[in-house]
């Protein structure tokens, strides 16, 4: 399996949280792809300084946007993880708890 684009890996929060926290302008992510046919394969994704600012952008924006839903009682969910389930989360019977998944 390939791995992903700069663009893609530059689209995710943590991109921009890892950039502002280290406060780096140069990022590469690093993947092993283990393959049956052809062994471990070490491909890095290194990411262009400008989607960097944007990412970095993107997240700040997106940790205001959160702090100032919590600061009115409004919770964001992320069900798309092992956390979202009864057993895991101590709030799953006060939110939605995956109720409106298909």
């Amino acid at each position: 399996k390939a791995p992903p684009k700069a663009e893609a890996l530059a689209a995710t929060p943590q991109t921009g949280l890892y950039s502002a926290a280290t406060g780096s302008d140069k990022m590469t992510f690093v993947h092993l792809v283990d393959s049956k046919t052809k062994g471990v394969r070490v491909d890095p994704v290194s990411i262009p300084s400008d989607l960097i600012d944007q990412s970095r952008r993107l997240s700040e924006e997106l940790a205001v946007d959160v702090a100032g839903a919590c600061r009115s009682g409004i919770f964001p969910r992320n069900t798309d993880g092992w956390h979202c389930s009864a057993r895991w989360c101590g709030y799953y019977k006060r939110c939605m708890s995956g109720q409106d998944k298909p």
